[in-house]
């Protein structure tokens, strides 16, 4: 895993088109689940590891399982990660 340079909660903020205060609330519960460390003067950065994706990301289907249930779903659906652009489902 690449080590990310820490950021500020305004930062992100600003980023995501976030208010800080919801922000705020989605980083405490991802360093509940050890997702985000907090670093000195405020900052937050990914946490070390594949061990802190394990479990936290593992609560919600993947896109194959839910279409698998019901495959209707999955007509005409593309899904792409939001951070990378990687595309992670494609049902063409």
């Amino acid at each position: 895993m690449v080590e990310q340079e820490p950021v500020r909660v305004e930062q992100i903020a600003a980023h995501i088109g976030m208010q800080e205060p919801t922000v705020y609330k989605w980083l405490r519960k991802a360093m509940d689940a050890g997702l985000v460390r907090r670093e000195d003067r405020g900052k937050y950065a990914p946490s070390s590891g594949p061990q802190s994706y394990i479990g936290a990301l593992q609560v919600l289907p993947t896109p194959n399982e839910v279409v698998e249930l019901d495959p209707s779903l999955g007509e005409g659906l593309e899904l792409v990660d939001p951070v990378t652009g990687e595309e992670l489902f494609n049902s063409d």
